[in-house]
């Protein structure tokens, strides 16, 4: 029997470094419309305890710009190490850095420690969240709307 979203929320944390609060709209309406407990945080380390809390299905991770540093390699240790009942399901990396400037999705895989990393370059392209979030309801057993 396949759950209803009434039955089962997908939880997602967004966690946004310096973002400008109106570009983030999109995107959580988005989540919002498909079903999604949307939590917004401004750093990985917020997004770490609450995921220690109560687990997600999908983290993503806005990288912060070019002229910032990117997350730091404690904070990256800390989310390798959540036990697996803590693992998100899905991870998507918004990046405007140019691919020689970033890791490949199977580079930032392995530097988190997860199989499911997607990167999508900014400006963002829907379709390619959207397909994570097609990945993660069917994992879940939750419809899409």
């Amino acid at each position: 029997m396949m759950a209803t979203l009434d039955q089962v929320a997908t939880k997602t944390i967004f966690v946004h470094p310096n973002a400008d609060p109106a570009n983030l709209w999109p995107t959580h309406r988005l989540l919002a419309d498909l079903g999604h407990e949307v939590t917004s945080t401004s750093t990985l380390e917020e997004a770490l305890r609450l995921m220690r809390e109560d687990p997600v299905d999908l983290l993503i991770l806005e990288e912060p710009p070019k002229s910032e540093p990117s997350f730091r390699e404690e904070e990256l240790e800390q989310l390798r190490s959540l036990p697996a009942s803590q693992q998100p399901r899905e991870i998507a990396i918004f990046s405007d850095r140019p691919s020689s400037d970033r890791a490949g999705e199977s580079e930032r895989a392995r530097q988190i420690g997860s199989p499911r990393v997607h990167v999508l370059l900014k400006p963002l392209h829907m379709h390619g969240l959207l397909q994570i979030v097609r990945q993660l309801h069917a994992r879940v057993g939750t419809p899409m709307i």
